[in-house]
């Protein structure tokens, strides 16, 4: 069905029919039925079940006359010229466009929009700067100083599949969930290709992120904002939030409340957006596994009104299933146990966090490390050990142990090779008789507190025999070290 000029004007114009026109809605409706631009299941559509408010009768009204094309939009407005010699309400006025008018010319125009979308990007674009462990820093070093300087985030693997099935079993290790997902993914992918389907293809979808703890979940988030803020030429309007805010609201709340509170610099012109322009809006809810209200997706009340007060919980399912906002795209990121807290027929497509690969892991280091040596000695001393390179596929993981070997791993190498055992561990010379010569090494091989946390940990934690390596004792050795040094 080819969309006119009055249906384009109908959209535009929405935000003032809804609050000039709600309060005369069903005298409208009857108007109309008249004229044959609805039926009565249309009447019956907008006046809808129980007993919803004027202003959500109004704006399903406005649905049922786009939906049906040119020829009613044109009749909606011929009754509303109509009716310009029987109302003296300044308001209703301004909201009548003339014949042909075409588009607002209003002080609240599209000018005045883009400046607050453009103060909206900013503000979310300095909120989600590329920091955490999946950011790269640039070393500046001199000969005197070395500044660390913000640069970007390092890529990760992801994969797609359309839909979902919920998993029957979390019987096992999450760290060995990402490494099966290796061995068997469904569509290997990028974040740019994340960040295309999100931000360039139109709403109506509805997208769950799942990844285990510490694969990166909200840094592809604040990616995602980041990307988009720096995009001049992104039409979408992206409003994030987490469902660990949410869990702090324990009173009914309107969407729009909520949203106004979060984005106050949005107030002039975010009604106007809801409105008109849902399918412009990326709406990213962060933490489902974090949220502490229950979702009932059969039993919870329908409502399409972003101005009535519902519970969190039940504004949550409407925002899901399409009622609340209709036609915007949303983003819902989760641990794997919590994702079948959605059905898996609202869910348009999933995508999994796998974290890093191989080379992936290589690249990080490389990035990470103090010199390009010791990220070479960390790379081998980590691909050595197949338990401890599965366990840095998930980044958070691999940005402890590098943050633990950044500086020390260069020392601890290359004592490797050198360092013994005491020399309490070595056997005596058959035939030797010098007790004297025996007992000062011992004296000499019995260690000190400070010989002990200087060498031992040096020397367990890091010897190629030793297999059985963990990140705790990683981290420990560190520290240990960390401690050695300020001694």
């Amino acid at each position: 069905m080819a969309v006119g000029p009055r249906s384009i004007e109908l959209q535009e114009r929405r935000v003032q029919l809804v609050e000039s026109w709600s309060q005369n809605v069903t005298h409208l409706q009857e108007l109309l039925y008249q004229v044959g631009a609805l039926t009565e299941e249309d009447l019956s559509l907008v006046r809808g079940g129980g007993r919803p408010g004027e202003r959500d009768c109004m704006r399903t009204l406005l649905d049922v006359l786009h939906g049906r094309g040119e020829e009613a939009c044109r009749a909606f407005f011929h009754v509303l010229q109509s009716q310009r010699a029987n109302t003296e309400s300044e308001s209703m006025l301004a909201a009548i466009p003339p014949e042909g008018s075409g588009t607002s010319s209003s002080g609240s125009g599209p000018t005045n929009m883009q400046e607050h979308l453009r103060k909206h990007k900013d503000i979310l674009g300095r909120q989600h700067s590329p920091v955490g462990y999946l950011s790269i820093r640039t070393s500046c070093c001199s000969s005197s100083e070395s500044v660390d300087e913000p640069g970007s985030f390092t890529d990760i693997t992801l994969s797609r599949c359309v839909g979902y099935s919920v998993p029957l079993q979390y019987h096992q290790h999450e760290a060995a969930m990402v490494c099966d997902a290796f061995r068997s993914q469904d569509q290997v992918c990028t974040f740019q290709d994340v960040c295309q389907s999100l931000l360039s293809v139109p709403g109506d979808n509805m997208t769950l992120l799942s990844g285990v703890a510490g694969s990166g979940k909200t840094t592809v988030v604040i990616r995602l904002v980041n990307e988009w803020a720096r995009d001049s030429d992104s039409q979408k309007i992206v409003l994030s939030l987490s469902f660990r805010e949410l869990n702090l609201l324990s009173e009914p709340q309107s969407l729009q409340e909520l949203l106004l509170v979060h984005y106050s610099h949005l107030k002039p012109v975010l009604a106007r957006v809801v409105d008109s322009q849902p399918g412009r809006i990326l709406l990213i809810l962060d933490g489902l596994d974090e949220f502490r209200f229950p979702l009932d997706f059969e039993r919870s009340p329908k409502c399409s009104d972003p101005e009535r007060r519902l519970g969190i919980g039940e504004m949550v399912v409407n925002l899901i299933k399409g009622h609340l906002l209709p036609g915007i795209s949303i983003l819902v990121t989760s641990r794997p146990h919590a994702v079948s807290k959605v059905p898996p027929l609202l869910v348009t497509q999933l995508y999994s966090v796998l974290g890093f690969s191989t080379d992936q892991q290589r690249h990080y280091f490389e990035h990470s490390c103090s010199s390009p040596l010791v990220a070479s000695d960390v790379w081998g001393y980590v691909s050595s050990h197949q338990p401890l390179q599965l366990m840095c596929r998930i980044p958070a993981f691999c940005w402890i142990v590098s943050t633990a070997l950044r500086d020390g791993a260069p020392s601890c190498f290359s004592q490797v090779t050198t360092t013994t055992l005491p020399s309490t561990a070595r056997t005596t010379p058959a035939g030797s008789s010098d007790t004297t010569s025996n007992n000062n090494s011992a004296e000499k091989a019995t260690p000190t507190p400070s010989t002990f946390s200087s060498t031992v940990p040096r020397v367990m934690s890091m010897s190629c025999d030793v297999k059985h390596i963990t990140i705790t004792e990683i981290y420990c050795w560190s520290g240990a070290s960390s401690s050695t040094r300020l001694i």
